[in-house]
């Protein structure tokens, strides 16, 4: 299997949704669950995945996300299994 590690654009901002924004509780909850999955199903590589959630997890602590939903999610994320889209 080809390692190629995430890649992110220098023109990218951090578009991601504030969390004192008046959309529904649940819907500013599940956005940090879906971009750390999305970031570790990109990344083939364990050390690839921590450096890149470690800058996402400042980006949406930069947006005003409680520590407490973030640090959740990491050890979930961190031990899940990666199963490369060509096996399935």
């Amino acid at each position: 299997m080809k390692q190629t590690p995430a890649r992110r654009k220098q023109t990218a901002t951090n578009s991601l949704l504030s969390f004192t924004s008046f959309h529904p509780k649940h819907l500013r909850q599940s956005i940090p669950v879906g971009q750390f999955l999305r970031l570790r199903r990109n990344c083939s590589d364990i050390a690839d995945f921590r450096k890149h959630a470690k800058d996402l997890t400042g980006r949406f602590r930069a947006r005003g996300y409680p520590k407490k939903v973030l640090h959740l999610l990491y050890p979930y994320l961190d031990n899940t299994i990666f199963i490369p889209s060509d096996f399935l």
